[in-house]
């Protein structure tokens, strides 16, 4: 028997199963929410490097290297 049922069995079990299915639903708008920030930390990180990459690559040309 799963959780849910066995606890809309109980005289509080209702409110119980709406509060975790809640629950739940906030885990997952946050999981979804830090998988978009990491994504987002990924995309400035790769355009740091190419823009020290460029940095580099001006400093040489302009020292002449």
């Amino acid at each position: 028997m799963s959780r849910a049922i066995q606890l809309a069995g109980s005289p509080r079990g209702v409110a119980t199963v709406e509060t975790e299915a809640a629950a739940l639903r906030e885990v997952a708008a946050l999981s979804a929410r830090r998988r978009a920030l990491l994504a987002e930390i990924k995309h400035r990180e790769a355009a740091l490097t190419t823009w020290r990459s460029d940095q580099d690559q001006l400093d040489a040309f302009i020292r002449g290297d």
